[in-house]
């Protein structure tokens, strides 16, 4: 990797630092590339998804920082070797065709990092990316901090990686089989804990490589967010219509607001513990929902699932990053479980 390259990704490690290099470059005036997104899930306290996409026809990402939102605790340093969950690739390679890569993601030693050019130093943790597709494998590191300094303000903690450029030449440091990276899946469990309510806006900051080149297109750096507001609750009730039906009502909420196209799954049974699927309705406008059965249902329980979906309003007010600028926003999802309950 060559020295120029070394000291951007030196001084794009912090979002201060990372301002001051895109400052220094001048921006050029062609068609902004398709802008990459961050989508995140919560499952309870037990789970998160972190989802990156850039769309074909953007540049292959260079270096990604996510900020976990300020609130957020967990324990990110574990012992070396520990599975913390698993990661999930779609890529685009050389030829065109797509590939799927997907392990583990394990707790690594920072020690073994500490000259990275992606991002060097210590790092209070690494997860590693043990990834995989047929007799193809290959790792990304992703190097795990506490906010410090301006960070703290909107974020707790700071995950970076560096997926390798796709568009090298055989043994340069390119991407298993030329392979551009279009989405990146992130499950985690009980790693990362929420807070117990509000809305917890992450961010993702990106930017591209330049084509054919293992050196980052600072101009073309962006933000993107996805805001997950918590909690998320059903509350519901079961009783029998007047012909002897069984009825489901209640009302899915975020952060005590109705959530309207949730999903949710009703499984019924005579036994609690032995339940069938007996129909899916989707919450109103306003979070409610009804579902009918003539099923038996003596024991009631749902899941329910919010998708991640597009926010226009989530890149208004002051730029977290300026001159970097907000390109795009989600709104989180989630997925949730009730308690079994029994027919009134």
């Amino acid at each position: 990797m060559t020295k120029a390259l070394r000291l951007a990704l030196r001084g794009v490690s912090s979002g201060a630092a990372l301002v001051a290099a895109v400052l220094a470059v001048s921006a050029g005036a062609a068609t902004p590339p398709p802008a990459p997104t961050l989508s995140v899930s919560a499952g309870g306290r037990t789970w998160t998804t972190i989802a990156l996409a850039q769309p074909p026809g953007g540049g292959a990402p260079g270096l990604v920082t996510v900020y976990v939102p300020a609130g957020y605790g967990g324990s990110i340093a574990r012992q070396v070797g520990t599975r913390l969950g698993r990661a999930d690739v779609q890529a685009i390679a050389a030829d065109g065709a797509g590939a799927l890569f997907a392990g583990p993601v394990v707790a690594d030693d920072p020690s073994r990092y500490a000259t990275s050019p992606c991002s060097p130093g210590m790092h209070d943790a690494v997860w590693r990316l043990a990834l995989g597709h047929g007799d193809v494998s290959f790792d990304i590191p992703v190097f795990v901090d506490r906010a410090i300094g301006a960070e703290t303000a909107f974020s707790s903690f700071k995950l970076q990686l560096c997926p390798p450029p796709p568009d090298l030449a055989a043994g340069t440091g390119a991407a298993p089989l030329g392979a551009q990276i279009v989405s990146l899946r992130l499950d985690l469990g009980s790693v990362l804990v929420p807070p117990p309510a509000g809305t917890a806006v992450w961010r993702a900051v990106w930017t591209p490589y330049l084509r054919h080149l293992s050196r980052l297109d600072l101009p073309a750096t962006v933000e993107s967010r996805s805001a997950l507001p918590l909690p998320a609750v059903v509350a519901f009730r079961v009783s029998s219509t007047p012909a002897g039906l069984t009825w489901i009502h209640g009302r899915v909420t975020r952060a005590n607001a109705g959530d309207g196209r949730a999903t949710v799954t009703v499984s019924a049974g005579l036994r609690r513990g032995s339940l069938n699927r007996v129909g899916v309705a989707v919450t109103r406008p306003d979070g409610t929902f009804s579902l009918v059965t003539r099923r038996p249902a003596a024991f009631v329980q749902l899941t329910v699932v919010g998708a991640p979906r597009p926010d226009p309003a989530g890149c208004r007010g002051p730029a977290t990053f300026a001159p970097v600028r907000c390109a795009a926003a989600t709104l989180g999802g989630y997925s949730l479980r009730s308690a079994l309950v029994r027919r009134g």
